[in-house]
Order: structure tokens, then C-alpha cells, then sequence
């Protein structure tokens, strides 16, 4: 590690800074080349400069490949799906191919800012909430939460006992934050992507959430941490009322599919003409 072992502290900080002013920058880059490998490439660069400088634990790293790996998955799946589309200026399938590389580094950022706010359950109050005020905006100025998501808010409550149970409630404070700004940056702020059903910044930062938790539990079973089992029941809950929403109650549902179409064409008749 080049960096100097006193200086060990400012790691997650650099992350925490990067978060904020890299990702932007790459969805920019992205908006403006049009080329997902540009960014690919400038990931990759990153991830190996990271390495050389910072030496990262095997911890980070694992939950940099869970999250590459369940980033690719769960991104064809949603195109391939309609549910959301990469490239709005284009017509064609709209599927990212950096997009699984930045989950890695994302998740493995997101517990690594964790630390930032490591303490006592108790003293979670101030630093959640205030993790929580963007999402809270941005859900008021450009979220469009269904009154019917019934299973979604299910979901969420999951979601947080299993947090509080795994003594982890920094963690999902900071995947909230992350889950949030990295929206409202792709959708409403540089517009890389856009979704065909409702936007709700609360349900898509509760979805960051518990990939983090899953991966923080894969890797708790690889090295044989142990795992409570109230957490691990609710995070099966969570995933249970998602299974639910996605592929049951919302086929009872019409979704205005043309509304996605009628978004991308305005950005094309806005950046080509």
C-alpha cells in the first residue's frame, strides 16, 4: 500500500468523495461519448490505481465482485424486461455495459463510507436522518411513489429490521444516501436512464440497501461470521414482498408503458435537434 498506514483513516473519506464528484463525472462522460466502454475502461483503470495505493480488505473486495457480478444480472434483467432503459437518446435496446462494473464499486464504496458513521446503535439518530433528508426531497420534487406498492412498503420495513437486527443500521443509512443520489443524478440531474413504471426514491434506495445487506451476508457465510437470525429472516422477508410486487401484484396493474417512449423522445428532440 503506498498510502502511509496514518493516513489510513482518510480512506473512507476519499470514497465519500469520490461518490460524490466521480459519479457524476462518469455518467456525464457517458451522456456526452455515448460509449459504455470509455467508462468501462476508466473504471477498470480506477479499480487498479485503487488497489495499488489503498490495498483494500478482502471484505471490500468481496462485495465489489457480489455486486459486479449481481449488477449485470439484475441490469439485463430490468431491460430486457422494460422495466428501466439505459441511453434514452437511443432507440435501441438500451442496455449498459459499464453499468455492472460501477454496482461493484458502488457496493464496495457504500460499506466502506459506512465506517464514516460506525457507533453505537443509539447514536444512529442524527447521522440516519440526515442521510435520509435527500431521499426524502428528492422523493417530494421528483418521485412518483404508487399508492398501490403495498408490497414495496412491506419491503422496506423488512428491510430495516434486518438492518437492526444485523447491527447495521449505518450501513443502510449510507446505501439510502448512495441509492438516492445516484438516481436522481442518472434520472433527473444527467439523465443516463429512465424507468418505464413510477420512480420512488424511497423503494430504489431501499433495493440499494438490501443488495448490500446480501452481500455483507454471502460474506459473513463464506468466512463463517455468524449471522442473527431475526436479520436473515427479514431479509428473506424483503426479498419475499419484492418477488411478490414484481411479479404478481403488478401485472394486476396497468402500466402506461408510453410514457417511458414519449420521455426518450423528448430528450432525442432536445440534445440531437
Amino acid at each position: 500500500m503506498l498510502l502511509p498506514e496514518e493516513f489510513e483513516f482518510l480512506i473512507p473519506l476519499w470514497d465519500l468523495a469520490f461518490f460524490l464528484f466521480g459519479v457524476p463525472f462518469v455518467l456525464w462522460l457517458n451522456n456526452k461519448t455515448r460509449n459504455d466502454w470509455i467508462c468501462l475502461g476508466l473504471g477498470i483503470l480506477y479499480m487498479i490505481l485503487y488497489e495499488i495505493v489503498f490495498e483494500p480488505d478482502l471484505n471490500l473486495w468481496a462485495f465489489f465482485w457480489f455486486g459486479l457480478i449481481l449488477g449485470y444480472i439484475t441490469d439485463y434483467w430490468g431491460v430486457s424486461s422494460n422495466k428501466w432503459k439505459y441511453h434514452p437518446w437511443d432507440s435501441s435496446f438500451g442496455y449498459s455495459y459499464y453499468v455492472g462494473f460501477a454496482w461493484g464499486m458502488v457496493s464496495m464504496f457504500t460499506l466502506s463510507i459506512s465506517r464514516i458513521v460506525e457507533a453505537p446503535l443509539d447514536q444512529f439518530f442524527l447521522p440516519g436522518i440526515l442521510l435520509i433528508i435527500p431521499m426524502i426531497i428528492f422523493e417530494a420534487r421528483f418521485g412518483e411513489t404508487r399508492r398501490d406498492q403495498y408490497f414495496l412498503y412491506l419491503r422496506a420495513i423488512s428491510g430495516f429490521f434486518a438492518f437492526y437486527f444485523a447491527e447495521e443500521l449505518g450501513l443502510l443509512f449510507i446505501a439510502i444516501f448512495v441509492g438516492s443520489y445516484i438516481e436522481f443524478a442518472g434520472v433527473n440531474w444527467i439523465r443516463n436512464w429512465l424507468y418505464i413504471d413510477t420512480l420512488s426514491y424511497i423503494f430504489l434506495s431501499f433495493g440499494y440497501s438490501l443488495i448490500i445487506l446480501a452481500a455483507k451476508m454471502t460474506y459473513d457465510l463464506l468466512v463463517q461470521n455468524p449471522i442473527d437470525p431475526l436479520s436473515f429472516i427479514f431479509f428473506l422477508g424483503a426479498i419475499f414482498f419484492y418477488a411478490i410486487d414484481t411479479f404478481w401484484w403488478q401485472k394486476r396493474i396497468t402500466v402506461d408503458t408510453t410514457k417511458a417512449v414519449t420521455a426518450a423522445d423528448i430528450y432525442r428532440e432536445k440534445y440531437e435537434n
